[in-house]
């Protein structure tokens, strides 16, 4: 099996096409509709290690057509 059919294999049998990725659950808004602005949650408050996504990426981002940033924090307070 080449490259390209393994590819195509792996494909099949995962069948999800989109990432969602949540950089980080820190917001400093406090939306009264939202969970964390409320500060409902009790997940630590944290941001996702830069070196780790690379690594997901580069090796995982072949099984994916789309990748979005969201989740329950802002991600534009992500470095």
């Amino acid at each position: 099996m080449n490259y390209e059919e393994a590819i195509k294999s792996l494909k099949k049998k995962f069948p999800f096409r989109e990432l969602n990725v949540e950089l980080t659950n820190i917001c400093n808004l406090r939306c009264p509709l939202c969970f964390t602005g409320r500060g409902e949650t009790e997940e630590p408050r944290g941001k996702m290690d830069y070196e780790k996504f690379v690594l997901f990426i580069d090796n995982c981002s072949f099984l994916f057509d789309k990748v979005s940033f969201i989740g329950s924090g802002d991600p534009g307070l992500h470095p």
